[in-house]
């Protein structure tokens, strides 16, 4: 049987996304760095990562900008290959 119950859960869901503003993080600053909305784009979808769960994830809005950015650019960058 599963011990830790409904605190347990919390903790894992604390855990997540603390995972995914992490993720956030590191691509929206590598991308107002670097520039290079593809490359960043390319890293949400290895992790499987969408925009919604970043949102969901309580990512913050100076963030969540960058990653909306990043995602435009990014699809826009692949249908010019």
């Amino acid at each position: 049987m599963c011990s830790g119950g409904a605190k347990g859960a919390r903790e894992i869901m604390k855990q997540s996304n603390r995972f995914y503003q992490g993720i956030a993080c590191a691509v929206a600053s590598a991308n107002r760095l670097h520039d290079c909305p593809t490359i960043c784009a390319d890293v949400l979808r290895g992790f499987g990562i969408t925009y919604q769960d970043l949102k969901d994830a309580g990512v913050e809005e100076y963030d969540l900008g960058e990653i909306e950015k990043i995602l435009q650019q990014g699809n826009q960058s692949d249908r010019e290959q």
